[in-house]
């Protein structure tokens, strides 16, 4: 397959434990395979053959990123070899004569060592070529002061530790946590991807801010590293259960037969399980979204209402009447709505999907009017408005009545 191309092929006898499943790059090719380990955005997968690759998850589809977070929440895919404890009480002192004690482990990763990426010689001369067009110090323009966009400045080193108006873009030592490294890290074609204007970042300046983060995002190489972990213990209480994993129990449903999914997907919609025999769906249309009308989504929303829970309509032609439909897929939390001309009406149907984490809303017609709709969806944990007709005064108000909700403007 052509998107093989992309992945450095590796040699290992690791086992994984997920079940096989098709991938999905952002171009619609698919390779069949499992999950066995995740590090930061490094994905291993391992084909039915055998074979072994590592490849970024930003080289996937949105279904697949998710997957692979719930996956690897759920604890360390990576079997890794056991060894005896000469300690069979960790936490006491071990008393057997010679035998040391085990070294008690991070609670989180701490930059160590000399750093080797400078802020000001390194990373800032990126930020000056493709950031700061947007991304400055307020300016008066035609007796109008133009504030950066989603108030963030990387015009300095103490502006980029700021931050933006949904909080911290750069987490010290923790690229993988990082939203600006996510978003200059996104497919070329990726409408999120950062700069949205311009060529986008090459893969040396991607690593070279990659690993200014990760050494700790020091302001100069002769700045002190900090001296503890940087965040909290990601295992504190456990392995994390996955949110995906409580609505299945709480919905009920089985797997959808083989027929159903066949009849959903006759005129070219990517209607795909989130993995191998699971009961939860995803519908995209990729080559073909110039082509889907509301008559189209009428036709396969009734046949998966209950399954769907990843809907993505960006760049079809629908309207506002096609979320008629969609806002009775009470187990919806994905809904990308992208370049539609989708408006206030249409959100209005939305009000009742209760377990809708993330929409976005990206070039739609949606105004202040629509936002009133978002306020009283309190699942929502990621909204994107970027280039709608809202106004900044609008998703104050949002912000207000979402406090824990990113919300992209």
């Amino acid at each position: 397959m052509a998107w093989v191309a992309l992945v450095l092929a590796i040699a290992t006898s690791v086992q994984g434990v997920e079940p096989f499943r098709d991938f999905r790059n952002k171009q619609g090719q698919v390779i069949n395979a499992r999950l066995i380990g995740v590090k930061g955005d490094q994905v291993a997968i391992q084909t039915r053959e055998g074979k072994t690759f590592v490849i970024s998850k930003f080289i996937l589809s949105l279904a697949d990123q998710i997957y692979i977070s719930e996956a690897a929440a759920r604890g360390d895919l990576m079997p890794k070899p056991t060894t005896p404890n000469p300690n069979p009480n960790p936490g006491t002192p071990n008393t057997t004569p010679g035998t040391p004690n085990p070294p008690t482990p991070p609670v989180g990763p701490v930059a160590t060592g000399p750093a080797t990426v400078d802020f000001t010689k390194d990373v800032l001369p990126i930020f000056k070529t493709s950031c700061t067009e947007c991304h400055k110090a307020p300016f008066v323009k035609n007796n109008r002061t133009i504030k950066p966009k989603a108030g963030l400045r990387l015009d300095s080193f103490e502006a980029t530790m700021k931050g933006s108006t949904d909080g911290q873009v750069v987490k010290p030592g923790k690229p993988d946590d990082s939203v600006l490294l996510e978003l200059i890290s996104l497919e070329p074609d990726d409408s999120d991807i950062m700069p949205p204007k311009g060529d986008p970042l090459t893969a040396e300046q991607i690593e070279t801010i990659r690993k200014w983060i990760a050494e700790g995002a020091r302001s100069s190489i002769d700045a002190a590293a900090p001296t503890g972990p940087v965040g909290p213990n990601p295992n504190a209480s456990g392995p994390k259960a996955s949110p995906l994993d409580a609505l299945v129990n709480k919905a009920n449903v089985r797997p959808l037969a083989p027929g159903v999914l066949a009849t959903a997907s006759k005129n070219g919609a990517m209607v795909n399980p989130l993995a191998h025999n699971h009961p939860f769906l995803r519908i995209e249309f990729v080559s073909i979204a110039s082509s889907i009308t509301d008559s189209e989504m009428g036709r396969i929303i009734p046949l998966v209402r209950s399954h769907l829970t990843q809907l993505d309509l960006s760049k079809t032609k629908v309207t506002d009447k096609a979320l008629v439909n969609v806002g009775k897929c009470r187990n919806l939390t994905h809904l990308d709505l992208r370049q539609t001309q989708i408006g206030d009406d249409g959100l209005s149907a939305l009000r009742n999907l209760e377990n809708l984490w993330y929409i976005n809303l990206l070039n739609t017609k949606v105004t202040n009017r629509g936002l009133s709709t978002l306020k009283e969806i309190k699942s929502l944990k990621e909204i994107y408005l970027w280039q709608s007709d809202v106004t900044a005064s609008g998703v104050k108000e949002l912000r207000e009545a979402l406090p824990n909700a990113k919300i992209i403007f």
